[in-house]
């Protein structure tokens, strides 16, 4: 199971509930919540199987704007591995 966290332009509960048919469509997302209270308006989603891709294009479908939001050490991990140390 992941858990993948969306910073949304969602400002209520009442705006959440245009996304719901969205996201409950997708086979392999266990459950979602909305926090409106922080900044941000957070978009929490726990799946399994399922690409955050297709995630984000459904919150796009259900007119509204996200960006997943990746954890800073994933950032260094994705450079650290990518980069072509080896090849000499």
């Amino acid at each position: 199971m992941k858990t993948v966290n969306f910073r949304t332009n969602i400002r209520s509960k009442e705006e959440a509930s245009r996304l719901k048919p969205y996201l409950e469509n997708i086979n392999g997302i266990i459950d979602w919540n909305l926090d409106a209270e922080k900044a941000g308006n957070i978009l929490t989603v726990r799946l399994e199987g399922v690409d955050t891709n297709v995630v984000a294009q459904s919150i796009f479908k259900a007119g509204f704007r996200n960006e997943e939001i990746i954890p800073a050490w994933k950032k260094v991990l994705k450079k650290t591995f990518t980069r072509d140390c080896c090849s000499r």
